[in-house]
């Protein structure tokens, strides 16, 4: 058992594209991770921490700096204060560090209030559900006890003056999740569908205990990579947020972290990331099970993959849409939820099964231990099935070669372009478009699901308002608003003076002052929307026809490039396209065969190119999806001369001006894509040409991400923005 175990890690490790696929998908996470902490945030965790030190130092002449302040604060708020105000006021940073501090110096007293606050409400439901004759089994009870029950040894917890830095951000952090099922599938697929499809059953039938032996094996190697990718996964995102930001407070208790405050467990932050790794491996082994389940049932790559992208996509949609109660067990024991492990711990959750209330950590354990055993029986049935099917493939395979030499060779050479196709996007390359795919639905969630604040839709709404072609009163309108606005600001210190001299009443000044925080909020917004309509006019009398529209969406477009994306799977996808020929000694026979080497030559070109247009047309498809889903694209038929940034497109339509922009992209992968065919013609190996393509394309996007912008404005990502 030893022995296979070892040859089966052996196998899964020393595959080129499995190492290859798992350091991109660790790159990927170390750049989510980072991108994934804010600048501002980076300099106002070193002023706290700087401040905290000074505070040790002297608290005595740190609150009397706290306390003039706060002072002068409220003679700049209030002009009716006590308080002189004076001719120069402290920096808001300092505000927002002072009201930062006061919360770690006050959190012990903060987190007792939040607990008992949430026990009390515990105790009057229980109350209120005795009074209306609940059962003590019942799912209400029980829950509410257990609410009440979970936090009672947390009531005396203490915390000290420190300032944790970087922990929130890692448990807040989701992103590797997509990346490490992503990973996982691919060791799935890769420890069972190779031999089902080389024909490695019929060994399996007829050896001494083959299918159960060899299937536990793959298990127990399975097992083993799955818990050292989530190890791997984890220490690389915290080494990302270590580099960025940095890391300290380790050793304090879990609930200092923001995200974690009413976590039930009495442990340190430490102790909260070793529980969450802990869920994350066995979530992890689940999922690897159902996996090599259904790597067992189907043949082929393609099947398989397709499962495992169903599986990851219905758990995305358990996770994150609110189809599903908060109490459901399909939204409690989703895969995306017990890999993050955050959300196990944050809180006490309760879970309804058939009525009555479990933990969500003992539901998991429940569940994933039914789901293990029954991926486990179904793999060890399925994995050998099929002898006879098999063995007439092997038969079919040893007759078919023997039918091919006796046609012409014209017939032949028609059937390069489909078996060159079937070449290139089988096997492995589902792997890399699987995961491209996935990455590109990711990437464009991330990128275009706007978090609309306030002054969004505040903008939506004014344009919403006006919507349609543009009109001389509609400008007028605008304008009157807009100037209205800039009065009431204008009046403001004049409205001051007046009150301060007794001119005006208290409740009027009150007033002014409602409408003038109403000014100096909508006031940014405002101007936008009045510059936007100044800049309609200036085109309408050019001779264009414009239109008011909400243009976030096609504004998200602009801004957005994800080009690398499709770069980067076009280049995995095509680098072997002459260099796996070269290995098998299909060059030989190409050279030698009459009209071998061109035919096959502008086959493979042609196929590349199909191939980096499918990709590429898929990956626009994704974001116009994202972004009509999230923000709309009104106004597809109005001038692309109405969005000021394509001032130089004329009257032609959006919907036209975008789908040249696709096209464009299109065509820029497919040179991609020959590009990286010839290399793989020059230098007859894979890696080489891998390195040469990620030198060209990608080189000077990494030395800009580290603060190198010399050859910024030399990368080819550049010709991909619409």
């Amino acid at each position: 058992m030893l022995k296979l175990i070892g040859f089966e890690l052996k196998k899964l490790f020393s595959g080129k594209l499995f190492l290859l696929a798992l350091v991109v998908l660790l790159g990927v996470n170390w750049y989510l991770a980072g991108q994934s902490v804010d600048e501002s945030r980076i300099r106002d965790e070193q002023d706290m921490t700087a401040f905290i030190e000074e505070y040790k130092a002297d608290p005595e002449a740190m609150e009397a700096y706290m306390q003039e302040y706060n002072e002068l604060w409220r003679a700049s708020i209030f002009p009716d204060s006590d308080v002189e105000e004076p001719e120069s006021i402290y920096s808001e940073l300092d505000f927002n560090l002072f009201a930062n501090f006061a919360e770690i110096r006050d959190l012990t007293a903060t987190y007792r209030q939040t607990v008992r606050r949430a026990r009390q409400i515990a105790q009057s439901r229980i109350m209120e559900y005795t009074y209306l004759g609940y059962s003590e089994n019942s799912f209400e009870m029980v829950y509410q006890q257990s609410v009440y029950d979970s936090y009672e040894n947390l009531l005396e917890l203490e915390f000290p003056l420190e300032n944790v830095v970087g922990y929130d951000f890692f448990f807040e952090y989701e992103g590797f999740c997509v990346l490490l099922l992503a990973a996982l599938s691919f060791i799935g697929i890769m420890l069972v569908t190779p031999e089902k499809n080389a024909g490695m059953l019929l060994i399996l039938r007829c050896s001494k205990k083959g299918r159960v032996h060899t299937f536990t094996a793959k298990v127990i190697a399975g097992f083993l990579a799955a818990t050292f990718l989530c190890v791997l996964f984890t220490a690389t995102s915290l080494l990302a947020f270590y580099f960025r930001i940095g890391l300290s407070g380790g050793s304090l208790p879990l609930q200092m972290v923001d995200s974690m405050q009413l976590a039930p467990f009495s442990v340190s932050i430490w102790g909260g990331i070793l529980l969450s790794l802990g869920g994350r491996i066995l979530s992890s082994c689940v999922f690897l099970l159902l996996i090599l389940f259904a790597a067992s049932l189907l043949r082929g790559f393609l099947p398989v993959f397709a499962t495992a992208f169903v599986l990851i996509g219905a758990n995305y949609a358990m996770a994150t849409y609110s189809f599903l109660n908060d109490y459901s067990l399909l939204k409690n024991v989703n895969f995306f939820w017990s890999i993050d492990g955050a959300r196990t711990l944050s809180v006490w959750r309760g879970v309804q099964i058939f009525g009555r209330c479990f933990s969500q950590t003992n539901a998991l354990i429940v569940v994933y231990a039914v789901l293990a055993v029954m991926a486990f029986a179904g793999g060890c049935f399925f994995f050998s099935r099929g002898k006879g099917l098999v063995r007439r493939k092997w038969n079919l395979r040893i007759s078919l070669p023997k039918w091919k030499i006796k046609l012409p060779c014209a017939r032949y050479s028609v059937r390069l372009y489909p078996y060159e196709w079937k070449k290139t996007v089988t096997r492995f390359s589902y792997v890399v478009f699987a995961i491209g795919i996935a990455l590109m639905l990711y990437s464009s969630d991330s990128a275009y699901h706007l978090q609309r604040d306030y002054f969004q839709e505040l903008y939506t709404s004014y344009m919403q308002e006006y919507e349609g072609e543009w009109t001389q009163e509609k400008h007028e309108t605008i304008q009157a608003e807009y100037q209205e606005m800039m009065d009431v600001l204008g009046n403001e210190q004049a409205m001051k003076a007046q009150y301060e001299a007794g001119l005006i009443s208290a409740s009027e000044y009150s007033q002014f002052r409602r409408a003038c925080m109403d000014a100096q909020i909508a006031g940014p917004i405002m101007e936008q929307v009045w510059r936007q309509s100044q800049y309609l006019k200036e085109q309408h009398d050019a001779g264009y026809s414009v239109a008011y529209f909400d243009d976030t969406g096609w504004q998200q477009l602009l801004d957005t490039n994800l080009a690398w994306i499709s770069c980067a799977v076009v280049i995995l996808l095509c680098s072997d396209v002459f260099s796996g020929e070269y290995r098998s000694g299909f060059q030989k026979i190409g050279n030698t065969a009459k009209r071998g080497r061109i035919p096959a030559s502008l086959t493979k070109l042609a196929v590349v190119a199909t191939v980096a247009a499918s990709f590429s047309f898929l990956a626009e498809l994704c974001q116009f999806l994202f972004v009509a889903v999230y923000s709309g694209l009104p106004g597809a038929g109005a001038a692309a001369v109405c969005i000021e940034s394509l001032a130089g497109a004329g009257s032609v339509p959006l919907w036209v001006y975008f789908g040249g922009s696709v096209l464009k992209n299109m065509a820029l992968c497919v040179i991609v894509a020959l590009a990286c065919a010839g290399i793989s013609r020059v230098t007859k190996r894979i890696i080489p040409t891998l390195l040469i393509m990620t030198v060209i394309v990608f080189a000077p996007m990494i030395f800009s991400y580290f603060g190198i912008s010399l050859f910024e404005n030399l990368s080819y990502l550049n010709l991909f923005v619409r």
